[in-house]
């Protein structure tokens, strides 16, 4: 949204992320990219989580956004030359319950609208880019790739993940090496030729549960073996190592979707109290622990519902 000028469309887009805050290493690259445009950096709290890619590589990762220079340079320059109309676009002002601060809020009539006043014409408007400028990249282009593979293990997963969904969004279900998308991918980066099993694996679609715990028997590269009941905590919490490591609890399941599975596990949820799916499987006992391990599968497109 912000690449083709629409800030209203990527402020609500933004506010249903719910995101309010940015890790460490978050901030440290957004500091990093507003220095490499020569713009300030948006001003947004920082939390205590740590992102898993970490700060090693700052200028490596900075170079990904480069596409995105002359829109941010121009959305800056048209921010501080206009005066913000609040009568288009409103704010609860700073402090406002619920997180609001900021944010859109809900228009109210104008002075210049009220009863027996005539309405303002409204004023010529202004052509935003659009995408058919060549500094734009389009929705659908594929993700910035480096020509060399990433110096760290972190960065690269990020990218063959960014890859992975982009193609996703494009409906591709696998990909055939030498022909049709792959040859794509490998255009973007030689290295990722030895990746594309991590691609297809995160691109192939749900499995019944039964076809998951096969699979646990056949390891594969771009998969990993997932315990449904997590065994570490499932070890402190006292329970078997035959339960543990029983095939019903063993499935294989995508190497990048395991990533993010342990991601939603560690991750504050509402569903579960405002503690992590971890936490709040401290204390539980092994149906419920099941019960929770097939709905990350569920959610993750790895279990059929």
């Amino acid at each position: 949204y912000l690449t083709v000028g629409d800030e209203a469309a990527a402020q609500n887009a933004l506010d249903l992320s719910k995101l309010d805050r940015v890790s460490p290493e978050g901030a440290a690259l957004m500091s990093v990219v507003a220095a490499r445009f020569g713009i300030e950096p948006a001003a947004l709290p920082v939390g205590g989580l740590s992102a898993p890619w970490g700060t090693g590589n700052l200028t490596v990762l900075a170079r990904l956004f480069d596409p995105f220079a002359a829109a941010a340079i121009a959305l800056e320059r048209d921010w501080l030359e206009k005066e913000w109309d609040e009568t288009k676009h409103p704010r609860w002002p700073q402090g406002a319950p619920a997180r609001q601060g900021g944010r859109f809020a809900p228009g109210q009539q104008s002075p210049s609208t009220s009863a027996g006043a005539e309405p303002p014409s409204p004023a010529e408007p202004t052509p935003s880019p659009g995408i058919g400028h060549n500094w734009l990249p389009r929705p659908d282009d594929p993700p910035v790739v480096p020509e060399e593979e990433p110096p760290t293990a972190q960065l690269r997963n990020a990218i063959i993940k960014d890859v992975a969904m982009w193609l996703l969004r494009r409906g591709v279900l696998a990909l055939v090496p030498g022909v049709g998308e792959a040859l794509v991918v490998i255009q973007l980066g030689v290295w990722l030729y030895q990746y594309l099993p991590f691609i297809n694996a995160y691109l192939s679609g749900p499995k019944t549960l039964a076809e998951l715990n096969a699979d646990a028997a056949r390891p594969a590269k771009g998969y990993d073996i997932h315990h449904i009941v997590e065994q570490n905590p499932a070890r402190g919490a006292g329970f078997s190592e035959s339960q543990i490591e029983s095939p019903e609890n063993r499935v294989r399941i995508s190497t990048l979707k395991h990533w993010e599975m342990n991601g939603w596990y560690s991750t504050p949820n509402n569903d579960f109290g405002g503690l992590s799916p971890r936490l709040y499987l401290r204390d539980k006992d092994w149906a419920e622990r099941v019960r929770v391990g097939r709905e990350a599968l569920v959610r993750f497109g790895v279990l059929k519902q």
